[in-house]
């Protein structure tokens, strides 16, 4: 087995039994995995291949173990271009066990939490949910201790982005606690990388983080400004895909006034600009609910 996990070739073959072979087999491999060191073997490029496909098929139990090995490396593994694959697929493969445990409380008790929690506290079931998303604390923890770095990194933008994606609870709280603290998602709004998380706190985030958000965008000029730079256009695109309807209205209205720097309306000077543009496409798309607003863009 320790051979086969480093070889191009023979990591396939551990990967087939993973996923097809017995309960027994891949118990085996989990344990080869965590005697040679989970650490080691996502650093490497067959290695985390493995480890990744082991985060898929385990049981819970396994995948709290293989997660908890990280525990203290996991700034480092984001930074490396294979062990960060590893850091995601945790994430995943954490957050699916802990949903299909509340589903299965949910399913004997009909009771679920605001947060997706499950209610049926002390049972066995309700341990099972807690267990295997608990040993997701020290990553969240490990990720908010340098969310700035991370989020603009190209690897630890995907990580950040997989927490916004999959977490929920206290864990998604605490993500994104971190990054609107003195308004951190702020300053990623043009960044080559940052604007993905801030696309994310967008799409997952609370109402009080949409809301900082469009407060930032309809502060003086920056509206205009922010859709006609290449990266910042994608954050006002999403808060036009997912923003509340009173939001998408106010901003379409900012558009629709007399741009200083330019000498003309806002929405078309946006609409000559090589980015600005499908910003005023995505705003026609989806002020489907808004005739009268969509018909005065449009005359303009």
């Amino acid at each position: 087995l320790r051979e086969l996990m480093h070889d191009g070739y023979g990591n396939f073959v551990l990967q087939g039994i993973l996923e097809c072979g017995t309960r027994e087999m891949k118990d085996s491999i989990v344990t080869k995995v965590l005697d040679k060191g989970v650490v080691d073997l996502s650093f490497h490029v067959y290695g985390t291949r493995l480890v990744q496909r082991a985060l898929e098929t385990v049981e819970s139990e396994d995948v709290a173990s293989l997660v908890v090995a990280l525990k203290g490396h996991v700034n480092s593994l984001i930074y490396d271009c294979n062990a960060n694959h590893v850091v995601q697929c945790s994430i995943r493969a954490v957050n699916k066990h802990g949903k299909l445990a509340q589903k299965r409380n949910k399913s004997l008790t009909g009771n679920e939490s605001e947060h997706g929690e499950c209610d049926l506290v002390g049972s066995k079931e309700v341990c099972e949910c807690n267990d295997v998303l608990c040993c997701l604390d020290h990553v969240v923890d490990e990720v908010t201790s340098e969310i700035t770095e991370i989020s603009t990194h190209p690897y630890g933008c995907r990580v950040v982005q997989r927490l916004l994606e999959s977490c929920t609870g206290k864990h998604i709280d605490t993500v994104l606690d971190s990054l609107m603290t003195d308004k951190k998602v702020l300053r990623l709004f043009n960044h080559e990388y940052g604007n993905y998380v801030v696309q994310r706190v967008i799409e997952y985030g609370r109402p009080c983080d949409r809301e900082t958000i469009f407060d930032e965008i309809m502060n003086g000029d920056n509206i205009i400004n922010a859709s006609k730079q290449k990266r910042s256009s994608n954050v006002i695109e999403s808060m036009f895909q997912h923003g509340l309807e009173e939001q998408r209205n106010s901003m379409a209205r900012k558009m629709l006034q007399f741009d200083q720097t330019d000498g003309m309306i806002a929405v078309v000077s946006m609409s000559m600009d090589e980015f600005a543009n499908y910003v005023v496409k995505r705003a026609l798309d989806t002020l489907t609910k808004n005739g009268e607003l969509i018909k005065e863009l449009q005359e303009v």
